[in-house]
């Protein structure tokens, strides 16, 4: 049954770009919920379109292929690669300043990790500094091919994209770990998995950010919300260092205590 179920979902070229082991093991949670194969396909779709595809725009990798065809992108050009993914989209506007607070708390001989990073790593133009690694993760092969080429032309052979599921993994380690609006996405998929993976993830410090509206653009309360589940959940082994909200985003800085 969970064969039938995986077939059904990866015939859709929506979901063929997305990592085999995390649709099988969509797929079959989704099987546990719902015994009716139909069901299970239909679940397993809906959730990897929340995982995935709900923030690619049409054409979106076509497109950073032919821009990356014209050069390498500058603290200029970056910005249109970023507005087609919906969620660096939500950041392009204010991008700069992110990477500005980023900066601070990294250096040149740091390893950075880049949980959940779509389309972040073209934000590199932006940093003050670049680290002396950086490990892109994402759960799509075609996110990770994309990138991969992007750290080629930079000809930095220490930074590398690879496939992270981080509802069982974690990266690499790290002196900065960047998760971006992922937070909630892991706890959605598995309660409890968000306070999880932080305590897991062998970072020394950490940039957390939550979302402040829904793609939509609704906020429905999600500042209020974000805040108390994430400092009231915190485990001790985490201090916060800043808290700031930029743009649409609720962004807290960690370190191990």
């Amino acid at each position: 049954m969970l064969d039938r179920v995986i077939a059904a979902v990866t015939a859709s070229r929506k979901y063929a770009a997305i990592d085999a082991q995390v649709t099988a093991r969509v797929c079959e949670e989704s099987l546990k919920k719902y015994p009716k194969w139909k069901d299970a396909v239909k679940a397993a779709k809906n959730e990897l379109h929340i995982m995935h595809e709900s923030f690619l725009t049409d054409g979106g990798y076509k497109a950073a292929y032919a821009q990356l065809e014209n050069g390498l992108p500058d603290a200029d050009s970056c910005r249109s690669l970023l507005m087609l993914h919906a969620s660096t989209k939500e950041r392009a506007e204010y991008a700069e300043q992110v990477c500005e607070m980023v900066s601070q708390y990294f250096t040149e001989q740091d390893t950075l990790c880049d949980v959940g990073c779509g389309f972040n790593p073209f934000t590199l133009p932006l940093y003050a500094h670049l680290p002396a690694k950086y490990f892109a993760y994402d759960i799509s092969t075609e996110s990770a091919a994309l990138i991969n080429r992007y750290f080629g032309m930079l000809g930095r052979t220490d930074y590398r994209a690879e496939i992270l599921d981080a509802v069982t993994a974690v990266p690499a380690p790290c002196d900065l770990m960047l998760a971006y609006k992922i937070l909630p996405l892991l706890e959605q998929q598995k309660k409890a998995r968000a306070m999880d993976f932080l305590s897991e993830a062998p970072f020394r410090r950490a940039v957390i950010s939550f979302p402040l509206k829904t793609l939509s653009g609704r906020e429905r309360g999600m500042q209020a919300h974000y805040s108390a589940f994430f400092e009231e959940q915190l485990p001790e082994k985490l201090q916060i260092l800043q808290r700031e909200i930029i743009g649409n985003e609720l962004f807290y800085v960690v370190k191990r205590a």
